[in-house]
């Protein structure tokens, strides 16, 4: 599988220094790298962020909003905790997260705050006593990471989500840290492009480490080419008048326990031919990022033992019209090659 997961028993601030500028993030009690998700229905790349805090000076916009805040409200600081007032704003915030979205708090971090695996800290904004606002991020040695803020939508123009990230930086510029890491964003998707205006911003190459942002070419990620790709075979396979279909994968990155044997697919798109047929085994052609190949193989669905899909039932995730929720095992790999039109040419030596 591509994603790799870390459940740490123990987190020295100076590895999870290490662990973040490796790009890993926290998502609950792990720690997890990937390069790729499935989101509204359709594949991006996952680009990691981070802002270096040294000599960083708040843009006008962002005082702006600073200054408001601060002459406005109630600022308090502290080791994160679950109370019912902050269980009550994720309850009206979560609607706007999308995919995989945890019950409560308490599954959403999914660690005991007394273990204290992770450093979890928490700036809370109130209105007289009223919590309007809170945000959640981890601290290391020498950098912090954000992690979730919540609002109260009634105060919407005060711009609460990004003034408690500005509060975090400015907490870690007093604490003489080196970088802020806000999470990743989805080139593609401007749902989380907020996290570009906060400043100059690095981004993490998985070969080559961290580099300014704005030298970010978004068609040399993985998820662009794959999509490329696929668009590319699409168009030969119509060209060649087979019908076809593509679909998501979404089960492409499940890990496999060893006790299922056989060659299960592995990529998150594909093409199923011939879809109005009602065979039992599907003709798939796609397209394998790490090898460079394309492939047109027979598959067929795989019942016998389904591993529990760790972020709960698909169907309440994804969207059945164009991703495949059921796993796929191959029986034949009929060809596998560079070439993609050997790949399609093959469909008339076969069928």
């Amino acid at each position: 599988m591509s994603t790799q997961f870390y459940f740490p028993q123990d987190l020295p601030p100076e590895e999870m220094d290490m662990m973040l500028a490796n790009g890993w993030f926290r998502s609950s009690n792990m720690l997890y790298r990937a390069q790729l998700t499935i989101l509204y229905d359709s594949l991006y790349s996952i680009v990691r962020t981070r802002l270096p805090l040294a000599n960083y000076t708040f843009k006008k916009r962002l005082r702006k909003i600073m200054n408001r805040c601060n002459s406005r409200f109630r600022i308090e600081m502290g080791r994160a905790s679950i109370t019912p007032e902050k269980e009550a704003l994720y309850q009206t915030h979560k609607h706007r997260f999308k995919g995989y979205i945890a019950k409560n708090l308490e599954d959403y971090f999914n660690d005991p705050f007394d273990k204290r695996i992770f450093d979890t800290r928490e700036i809370r904004v109130y209105d007289g006593d009223e919590l309007i606002a809170v945000s959640f991020f981890d601290q290391g040695e020498k950098s912090i990471a954000s992690l979730l803020g919540l609002f109260n939508h009634e105060y919407s123009k005060f711009s609460l989500g990004t003034f408690t990230m500005l509060m975090e930086i400015q907490y870690g510029m007093a604490q003489g840290l080196r970088y802020f890491y806000p999470g990743y964003v989805l080139p593609g998707n401007s749902d989380f492009d907020y996290k570009l205006r906060l400043g100059n911003m690095e981004y993490y190459n998985p070969r080559h480490g961290w580099h300014p942002f704005s030298n970010l070419k978004t068609e040399t990620l993985q998820g662009e080419i794959i999509k490329r790709k696929m668009r590319e075979l699409k168009a030969a396979l119509d060209q060649r008048e087979i019908p076809n279909e593509a679909y998501l994968y979404p089960l492409y990155d499940l890990d496999i326990p060893d006790y299922m044997e056989g060659e299960f697919l592995t990529n998150p798109m594909f093409i199923h031919c011939y879809p109005t047929q009602t065979y039992t085994e599907l003709p798939v052609v796609t397209y394998n990022f790490k090898k460079n190949t394309f492939s047109l193989g027979i598959y067929h669905h795989y019942t016998e033992h389904i591993p529990v899909f760790p972020m709960g039932p698909l169907e309440s995730i994804f969207d059945r019209n164009n991703c495949w929720l059921v796993m796929l095992i191959a029986a034949d790999i009929i060809i596998e090659s560079e070439d993609m039109q050997r790949v399609v040419d093959q469909f008339f030596l076969y069928w």
